[in-house]
């Protein structure tokens, strides 16, 4: 998908009579060479300088993976607020779903607390 709309883009550009979908599509992406590679950013506004890059599923895993290990293994807020700075198309569903896969993260969520409702049931028996 990524490298469809990163082509339409690229397309739309060059077309004289644009149609509304063009403009939708020029509206939500825009397409910024760095290097020889050419990336999918969201349109930047005058006055903002700051790049939102659009994410292909192939690189999705480890750019979560990393902003998860700069946040100390953060939890799903954590890195949705690192993550919401640089990049547009990261959603909760991806994050909650590699949280799943961090073993370190599994292991200290099961761990029970010491005044859990479970503890007190137990007590109370």
């Amino acid at each position: 998908m990524y490298n469809t709309y990163l082509h339409e883009v690229k397309n739309v550009k060059t077309i004289a009579n644009k149609k509304s979908i063009h403009y939708r599509r020029l509206k939500r992406f825009d397409v910024l060479c760095i290097g020889n590679k050419d990336k999918l950013i969201f349109p930047v506004e005058s006055g903002y300088e700051d790049i939102r890059y659009y994410v292909c599923n192939e690189e999705l895993l480890d750019i979560i993976h990393a902003a998860h290990i700069e946040t100390g293994h953060g939890g799903r807020d954590r890195i949705n607020h690192m993550l919401k700075k640089k990049f547009k198309n990261i959603n909760v569903e991806a994050i909650n779903v590699y949280l799943k896969m961090c073993e370190t993260c599994q292991k200290k969520h099961s761990i029970p607390k010491k005044d859990s409702l479970l503890n007190r049931y137990c007590i109370m028996k």
